[in-house]
């Protein structure tokens, strides 16, 4: 193996040897492949909706794509007001963030709406009790009571649980039909990656999260691991190129968010959640929206700016942790009633 050193140049300047840029480059790689717990602030996301022209009001629901560069944020859906009209601010809109800007803006064909990593949409139902409908045109039936069911960030596998029988399956959306495993897991996420399908969610307590690591294979997908995380009400995200997970602590006053490994070791205190964190990419939201940012992302987003719009991003602190889209079903409780 070469050495690493450092020679100097006839120029008086220094010269890597390869082996020293390689690791350089190694190293590099790694650092720019890690995700970042980052908060969906709307101190960091309204300046560009106001400036651009996306009006509307856009809820804390919030998911991303497996690769961590893209958001999307979920516009209110259009509610139905008593004397027939609609509220301010709802409709079917989608923005997707990435670099510090507004990429486009999408419309989802149903209330409830999961994206793959090519911004099309996979799965999609206005009312979990008649069923999901898939983008192949498959229908998928969940149960009436207590059904539950999420896609993950990729869009390419979901679970559908029934809680009463305490039976989950966990498919693909390419072939719905064939079972890859099934789970007594109530669950609330799925995440996938690495050759790897990760199912959260509880079997009891709310206080306990169990994560479920199920390894990908010819004839299916078989159980490597369950891990169960004490005074953990929610795991969040999952980092699965690093193996750490977001965790939200059970709290009777606030949310406590924590970053924990899969591989145990290492249990960080991040600190209160006052808006819900996700594993991004660095630079997917601006932290600071300077006359160069605001011009490039116009350029981008193709839109004229509208001095009239506006974006709501205020909530009640008692709803936002557990109720964003996440890897699964985590959408505000009177959305689908």
């Amino acid at each position: 193996m070469e050495s690493v050193y450092l020679s100097r140049s006839e120029s008086g300047g220094f010269n890597l040897s390869l082996m020293n840029v390689l690791s350089v480059a190694l190293a590099a790689a790694i650092s720019i492949a890690a995700l970042q717990p980052t908060p969906v602030d709307k101190s960091n996301i309204v300046p560009l909706f106001q400036r651009f022209g996306y009006g509307g009001d856009y809820s804390y629901e919030a998911r991303r794509d497996s690769r961590g560069s893209r958001l999307y944020l979920y516009q209110w859906w259009g509610a139905s007001l008593p004397n027939g009209g609609q509220l301010r601010g709802s409709g079917n809109g989608v923005l997707v963030i990435g670099g510090g800007r507004v990429i486009r803006r999408l419309e989802r064909p149903a209330r409830l709406a999961y994206l793959n990593d090519q911004e099309q949409f996979v799965a999609w139902t206005d009312d979990l009790k008649k069923g999901v409908t898939l983008r192949n045109g498959t229908h998928i039936d969940v149960a009436p009571l207590e059904g539950r069911f999420g896609v993950d960030w990729s869009g390419q596998y979901f679970f559908n649980a029934n809680v009463r029988t305490h039976v989950t399956q966990i498919a693909s959306i390419a072939e719905p039909r064939k079972i890859l495993a099934t789970s007594d897991l109530h669950p609330y996420a799925i995440f996938a990656g690495e050759n790897r399908i990760y199912l959260c969610g509880w079997n009891g307590s709310s206080s306990v999260s169990i994560c479920e690591i199920y390894a990908l294979g010819p004839q299916g997908a078989s159980l490597i691991l369950r891990k169960s995380l004490q005074n953990a009400h929610e795991i969040r995200d999952i980092d699965v190129g690093s193996g750490r997970m977001l965790v939200v602590s059970a709290s009777d006053i606030l949310p406590v968010l924590r970053i924990v490994s899969l591989q145990g070791g290492q249990d960080m205190r991040v600190g209160v959640e006052r808006a819900p964190f996700l594993f991004l990419e660095p630079g997917v939201l601006p932290l600071q929206l300077g006359t160069e940012a605001l011009r490039s992302a116009e350029g981008a987003a193709g839109k004229p700016p509208d001095a009239t719009a506006h974006a709501l991003w205020s909530f009640p602190a008692s709803r936002r942790a557990p109720h964003n889209l996440g890897g699964g079903r985590r959408y505000p409780p009177d959305e689908l009633n």
